[in-house]
């Protein structure tokens, strides 16, 4: 067959000067082009699939800080509803018990503990008072600026009871009484 259509490429242009082509060497790709464009798409898919599962973890990472962040924002509207005695006196309502923690979606168990932030005077710190603790029973009401800081500090707990430090989640608001 490549013999032809060599001679059929020949006979065709006689007078002409130039070498007579192949026919076969301009039709389509050659094996080794086939090959360099397979190895090239595979680099490039692997790469692709790669970042992709990099990413999976940094996803689910957002994803619970997101429901970690509406659990507190679910918290602190509960909140705004109460007198500043009750907000003080405020006990987070557990799921579990024995961890004292709350099931929140995505994370599991987590710890919620609640903070007034309490200013200080010119130049002194500012004191963070636990929500329902005694020491919360303590603070003089008639002090407190209006409106008040309230800290949500949030830090999964493993089923052993175990504090992870891998990832505490934090938010405040400001609530007026």
């Amino acid at each position: 067959m490549l013999i032809s259509r060599f001679m059929y490429e020949r006979h065709r242009s006689p007078e002409s000067n130039r070498r007579p082509r192949l026919l076969a060497e301009e039709d389509g790709t050659s094996f080794i082009e086939l090959m360099i464009a397979i190895a090239v798409f595979v680099l490039g898919l692997s790469s692709l699939l790669g970042a992709m599962t990099s990413l999976t973890p940094h996803r689910q990472s957002a994803d619970a800080r997101a429901q970690a962040t509406n659990f507190a924002s679910s918290t602190f509207e509960n909140l705004r509803a109460q007198s500043i005695g009750n907000i003080l006196a405020y006990d987070v309502p557990v799921d579990n018990p024995d961890l004292n923690s709350v099931n929140i979606t995505g994370i599991g168990p987590v710890t919620v503990s609640l903070f007034a932030v309490i200013p200080g005077g010119l130049g002194e710190t500012a004191t963070l008072v636990e929500l329902g603790s005694d020491d919360a029973d303590e603070v003089d009401t008639s002090t407190l600026p209006n409106p008040i800081e309230i800290r949500a500090v949030m830090v999964p707990t493993a089923d052993s009871g175990e504090i992870s430090s891998d990832m505490q989640i934090t938010a405040s608001t400001m609530i007026s009484y």
